[in-house]
């Protein structure tokens, strides 16, 4: 008697050990997980090595050269935001001291052009030998149009008191250029006035409209 009980108890260990290693078995928090779901669950496991290998071999790679570059714009941006922001030296100084004579077409023409190359607003005020500018837009933009007016040979251009602020939804930026006399013909030249253009114009505005006392805006169509 006591062996067949022994024997129906070895094979109900048998019957359960096998319905478990086949459906698994679950008793509240208590889980043994079936043959199939390891496999599954192993099969998964892998995929999710596989993804996050790929992902370190290709993925990050490419970020981070990604990365750097966008750092290495910004630092190119920085320096060349502190040297408009240096002392002139000496001979900067005295190369200045030349006055340059423009007509309002030409100024409103090569510096349109430049606005709109980069993208910014542009507004400028011809004062007594010195145009004072204001520029929006983003920062990288904004530092481009100020290097680009200053390296183009036909303008010949010192920036001077150069400052960087947060304006509306954009930077604005605020600089001079002195020894600047302003050609017009028929306007009295003690007035002042003020040029925008938000994008260069592509061909030059009449010259009616822009020799007035009042300011005048150019946008782009």
């Amino acid at each position: 008697m006591r062996k067949i009980l022994i024997g129906i108890l070895t094979i109900l260990l048998i019957v359960m050990a096998v319905l478990v290693i086949t459906k698994g078995l679950t008793i509240g928090n208590f889980k043994i997980l079936s043959v199939k779901q390891i496999i599954e669950g192993n099969d998964k496991l892998t995929a999710e090595i596989s993804e996050t290998e790929k992902l370190i071999r290709s993925n990050y790679p490419t970020e981070l050269e990604t990365l750097d570059s966008t750092v290495s714009s910004l630092l190119a941006a920085k320096e060349e935001y502190q040297d408009l922001a240096d002392v002139s030296t000496k001979s900067e100084i005295n190369k200045a001291t030349t006055v340059e004579t423009y007509t309002v077409e030409f100024l409103w023409t090569r510096l349109g052009r430049h606005a709109t190359a980069e993208g910014v607003y542009l507004s400028y005020t011809p004062t007594n030998n010195s145009i004072k500018f204001t520029v929006s837009g983003d920062y990288i933009p904004i530092l481009s149009f100020v290097s680009a007016i200053e390296n183009d040979s036909k303008l010949g251009f010192r920036i001077e008191n150069f400052k960087l602020i947060p304006g509306g939804n954009n930077l604005q930026a605020t600089f001079e250029t002195r020894n600047i006399n302003i050609k017009t013909e028929g306007v009295n030249t003690a007035v002042q006035s003020t040029i925008i253009t938000e994008s260069a114009p592509t061909n030059t505005p009449d010259t009616n409209t822009q020799n007035t006392n009042s300011t005048t805006e150019t946008t782009q169509p």
